[in-house]
């Protein structure tokens, strides 16, 4: 559900984006790089970049969706950013978003959303089955 809430918030975006929008999601992109070893800081800024996305799709009730499955996500308390080589990976994702935000590329930002979004699926599986393993 989240990858096809994440492709239409990107592609909506894409459509929509004002410059001060785009401006603030690549700030978010930057600062992300600066907390990198960071999980925590790096998670929170994660989720500000998504809910910033998500705004500048200008659709309230993706917005609300989005939120809501925001929620149900935060109660795994896991972040896939603490294993190494998915931090590289999510800001070179973040920043294949914004390339094709930026050229109101509305297929590419969706595409790249998807692709985002399952990659992080498949970290935080492989987070919560290094967790039970122990």
């Amino acid at each position: 559900m989240r990858e096809a809430l994440e492709d239409a918030a990107a592609s909506f975006t894409a459509r929509h984006i004002s410059q001060p929008e785009l401006e603030a999601l690549y700030d978010i992109l930057e600062a992300e790089k600066q907390v990198i070893e960071d999980p925590k800081a790096a998670s929170k800024l994660n989720k500000s970049f998504h809910t910033a996305l998500a705004h500048a799709a200008h659709n309230r009730y993706l917005l609300d969706a989005l939120d809501s499955l925001g929620l149900a996500i935060a109660l795994l308390g896991l972040t896939a950013l603490s294993l190494p080589e998915r931090k590289q990976n999510a800001l070179a994702e973040h920043q294949a978003i914004l390339d094709a935000i930026t050229k109101n590329d509305t297929a590419g930002a969706g595409e790249a959303a998807k692709i985002h979004i399952r990659k992080s699926h498949r970290a935080r599986l492989q987070l919560l089955l290094e967790t039970e393993l122990g």
